[in-house]
């Protein structure tokens, strides 16, 4: 009897434990824009419009445009490599130049390769769900990379010059998004 039993209750752990949610977890699938490298690509990943303004990434069926605002906003040739090593990077030649993305879905976290010619900390990375609304994400850290952590959701982000007639060159950004693709019960919880 006792064998019956013990095989009873592994068979119904082993069913427990299969149709349970626990094995789903979310993931978090990183989005690499290198400017440079997508522009030269073959094919093309991205196209630059509007007299250099407008930068479209079609990249595993999502499109990412980028926005650039001001009188010396573009995506071109780098400003500090020197002539034949460019790379094309999004540049914002003097203050109040900035860069737009559009909508990024359950981003959390972004990280922006950039040069500056003065502390990277001049340049200012803001985060908004409505477009109208923006704000600096409370976790930001100035290095190598200017990382800056928030609460998942969906954002636009914009970087902006904020360091007077100094140069910046923003080669690369990379999109830390949390996937709930493979936990269909799970949900992101957004305070309002």
């Amino acid at each position: 009897m006792k064998p019956i039993i013990r095989s009873i209750l592994i068979s119904f752990t082993v069913l427990l434990f299969t149709l349970s949610p626990a094995p789903c977890r979310a993931v978090s699938p990183t989005y690499v824009h290198n400017f440079d490298e997508m522009y030269r690509s073959t094919p093309r990943i991205l196209e630059i419009t509007n007299s250099n303004q407008t930068g479209t990434v079609e990249e595993d069926d999502i499109t990412y445009t980028y926005t650039c605002s001001g009188k010396k906003a573009i995506f071109n040739l780098d400003f500090f490599n020197a002539e034949g090593k460019q790379k094309i990077a999004i540049n914002l030649e003097n203050e109040g130049n900035y860069v737009t993305t559009s909508i990024i879905n359950n981003l959390q976290q972004v990280e922006i390769n950039c040069t500056s010619q003065k502390a990277k900390s001049n340049v200012k990375v803001y985060i908004s769900t409505d477009g109208l609304i923006w704000n600096e994400p409370d976790n930001i850290e100035y290095g190598s990379l200017i990382t800056a952590t928030f609460p998942a959701g969906d954002y636009r982000v914009i970087i902006l010059n904020d360091a007077g007639a100094n140069r910046v060159s923003i080669y690369q950004i990379d999109y830390y998004c949390l996937d709930l693709s493979a936990c269909p019960n799970c949900f992101i919880y957004r305070p309002e």
